[in-house]
């Protein structure tokens, strides 16, 4: 009898351990897709900051200038609309962040926050 309950109580340990380790995965795949999203977004804005000619000077003299829409990423082709955020299952048409172009070190660094 006591061996039977102390396999109960193993296989029930076993579990649980098998079921949180199965989450886990799922939870760090949604943190790799949201990453790749948000780098996505940043490398669209780093193109489109080229495109445009933004340089630093220009961005510390008027830093509004340096911020672009997801929307405005769009309309230039350089995101499609249906991109999909996996964090919030909307698309990038829905997507009402602003990305932040700033400089360090005379380095171009494009921010989706």
């Amino acid at each position: 009898m006591i061996e039977l309950i102390v396999t109960i109580m193993l296989m029930a340990t076993l579990s649980i351990s098998v079921g949180l380790n199965v989450s886990n995965l799922a939870d760090r795949q949604k943190v790799k897709e949201q990453s790749a999203y948000k780098r996505r977004i940043e490398n669209a804005a780093c193109v489109y900051a080229e495109q445009m000619g933004l340089v630093q000077s220009t961005c510390n003299s008027s830093p509004a200038s340096c911020r672009i829409s997801v929307s405005d990423l769009i309309n230039r082709g350089l995101v499609n609309k249906e991109l999909k955020n996996p964090l919030t299952n909307k698309t990038a048409k829905e997507d009402s962040t602003i990305i932040q172009i700033t400089w360090a070190n005379n380095e171009r660094k494009c921010t989706y926050s």
